[in-house]
């Protein structure tokens, strides 16, 4: 066998950046940020033209020589996240499909869900521009960037995280699915199907305005 899933790098990014990330500031939806590792350019998403909100977006970036994140957000409460992890040299994707979605859980799993207090509630095989990647649906209690007003808390969060690898980097997409201003807190969780619509509609425009290096 031509990899070992514990191979892949693991670039430790908690789920509210922390220490060494940048302090938030506004950026211009539709300018071009660039990676500072350069392994990607994305357009800065216009929450209000992907209908998440009209009230700006705002950065926050960290990262090392081997990975990093930078997110979007909005004051709503909505959230576009890349992170990035460079995989070792010589790393070699595996090419049966079922072995690859296994490398790519793994992925997932060392990232996201052993380092975040998490829970995944589905994952699917996934597929854009004959890219094949992993579609998780992951639960982050406490995990918004939004507070409430009345018990100081963060809110619960759920995003669709889609999971793959280009041009020697592994990334892990976020997008934030039902956190925001407009949801009252305590108000009936949305049903799996409901989740899926949002994240089939917005993870492929987020994932199509990044251009790889």
């Amino acid at each position: 066998m031509l990899w070992r899933l514990r191979d892949v790098v693991v670039v430790a990014i908690s789920l509210v950046l922390g220490l060494g990330a940048t302090p938030l500031h506004a950026q211009k939806p539709g300018k071009l940020f660039t990676s500072p590792l350069k392994n990607f350019v994305v357009v800065v998403p216009d929450f209000g033209s992907l209908g998440l909100g009209t009230d700006g977006t705002r950065v926050q970036k960290q990262n090392n020589k081997d990975g990093g994140t930078v997110a979007f957000m909005s004051g709503a409460g909505r959230l576009l996240r890349i992170d990035y992890a460079r995989l070792p040299t010589g790393t070699i994707l595996p090419t049966d499909s079922i072995e690859l979605q296994a490398f790519y859980h793994k992925a997932l799993a060392d990232q996201i869900l052993r380092t975040n207090p998490s829970s995944l509630l589905s994952e699917r095989a996934y597929a854009l521009d004959d890219v094949s990647m992993l579609l998780a649906l992951v639960s982050f209690p406490a995990g918004s960037n939004l507070q409430d007003a009345v018990t100081g808390k963060h809110r619960d969060s759920v995003r669709a995280v889609l999971s793959f690898a280009r041009g020697g980097f592994q990334y892990m997409l976020h997008a934030e699915l039902v956190a925001d201003i407009f949801t009252p807190p305590g108000e009936t969780p949305l049903a799996m199907e409901e989740l899926s619509r949002r994240a089939d509609n917005w993870i492929p425009d987020f994932y199509r305005s990044i251009k790889f290096n």
